[in-house]
């Protein structure tokens, strides 16, 4: 175990973190080695002398270490497995030390909150008082990070610092956008306890909304198993889904999706169905925007994974996103930063939505490096480096983004541009526009 966090009971609490996007609701979500109450004090941070407790629950889960032995590697941060669980796998499925069983998760929902304020909450009423702010209210300006494919780097330290720079600086930002390749852990469940550790002092302090990658799917046969106790979306009636590996929430100007690139996705599929019935309710008068995410970009020129990856996906989706005019959607697994102008059906067109691949948060596996030498119509910015992004939203008519690479430093904008609603592209001209601080795409 890490040492506790100074003034905490010993064995924890520790790899705190924050899951949400409503206004009025987070859950936090913590673990300790002892079986203590599942339980949060919280304040407003401007009336430290009226305290609420919540309460919620815990668990504990067991795992099959099976580490993926061609993603072993030394450098960084990366706990390197134990020589004794190099060998455990399906074959070695008696062995007791090739299984895994996680400290007591405590999942606690914080409800009734207002938005745009500042809370203070302390976990198992010990410790030090940890600071948030609940994101906008819905109807008002909001900013998002985003990033993907992160794992336990020098550069995966990097971007977090920088977004807990932008925090700590009092710079808006409501909630960070994760669609996936969370610690890279690989069948290594420990190091799902060492990724916790090491960006707790970002997670703990901003409402995340985590999706699916390949990483928490298909590697180490980690099968979702370490990723559903720990970051799954939690259950709630307004994410009106039934799973918690594909949601929406509404915060701000936006309204959010969230899907699962490694669930059925069928015309007849669960996850579907559920995105045509989410896409039908979004009320464009209260939520302008319409943010997608998932995992496999639709839309790359990356030689490390092709389009094809994406294809069935797009096939059975896209003609939904289009028909209901999703503006951004914003992707990881290649490990590298790439915008195009506004795409459908493999072509440039005007009111398609702009597909942002952004899964070049620091990995170890290291930049994409590799383009299509022939750049399609809809290509317009790209590049093998690590960063993150930043989509700001002022109003219904305008949202900027822009991508900050970790060598530049957090001020240095790589890549700023504003975008326009899908539904406004095709009718506008740069001539009078009244954004002047950043390129206009159309």
């Amino acid at each position: 175990m890490a040492t506790s966090p100074p003034g905490t009971i010993d064995g924890g609490p520790e790899q705190v973190h924050l899951i949400g996007g409503y206004p009025d609701e987070v859950t936090v979500v913590f673990m300790t080695h002892l079986p203590y109450n599942s339980t949060v004090e919280l304040r407003q941070s401007s009336d430290v002398n009226s305290t609420f407790v919540f309460s919620g629950s815990r668990h504990v889960y067991s795992f099959m270490q099976n580490p993926s032995m061609w993603n072993y590697y030394h450098d960084d941060l990366f706990p390197f497995p134990d020589v004794k669980i190099k060998n455990c796998g399906p074959k070695e499925y008696t062995s007791p030390h090739c299984v895994y069983t996680s400290d007591f998760i405590h999942v606690v929902k914080l409800t009734g909150l207002r938005a745009n304020t500042r809370y203070d909450y302390r976990l198992l009423g010990l410790g030090h008082w940890r600071p948030f702010r609940m994101p906008a209210p819905v109807g008002q300006p909001v900013t998002f990070g985003v990033l993907a494919d992160l794992g336990q780097t020098i550069d995966s330290l990097a971007v977090m610092r920088h977004l807990k720079d932008k925090l700590d600086a009092g710079d808006a930002l409501d909630v960070v956008l994760f669609p996936g390749d969370l610690s890279y852990a690989d069948g290594y469940a420990d190091a799902w306890d060492f990724f916790g550790r090491l960006g707790e002092f970002l997670w703990d302090s901003v409402p995340t909304a985590y999706g699916i990658g390949n990483h928490e799917y298909n590697s180490g046969g980690e099968n979702y198993a370490n990723f559903l106790p720990r970051y799954g979306w939690p259950s709630s009636q307004r994410s009106r889904s039934d799973s918690n590996l594909w949601y929406s929430f509404e915060v701000g100007l936006a309204h959010v999706i969230m899907l699962c690139s490694y669930c059925d996705y069928s015309v007849t599929s669960m996850q579907r169905t559920w995105l045509q019935q989410d896409l039908r309710s979004v009320d464009r008068k209260r939520t302008p925007w319409l943010l997608a995410l998932w995992h496999t970009p639709w839309y790359t020129t990356s030689t490390e994974h092709s389009m094809e990856e994406g294809n069935v996906m797009r096939e059975s989706m896209e003609s939904l996103l289009y028909k209901f005019k999703v503006d951004v959607v914003m992707v990881g697994h290649v490990h590298a930063y790439e915008r195009t102008a506004p795409v459908y059906a493999n072509r440039a067109q005007c009111d398609g939505p702009i597909h942002i691949v952004i899964g070049d948060a620091g990995n170890h596996e290291g930049p994409a490096c590799g383009w299509k030498p022939q750049e399609p119509e809809w290509g317009l910015f790209r590049e093998y480096s690590f960063g993150h992004g930043v989509l700001s939203i002022p109003n219904a008519t305008h949202a900027r983004w822009s991508w900050r690479r970790n060598q530049d430093g957090e001020e240095v904008f790589a890549d700023d541009v504003w975008f326009q609603p899908a539904s406004m592209r095709c009718s506008i001209t740069h001539e009078g526009s009244e954004v002047a601080s950043a390129p206009l795409v159309i």
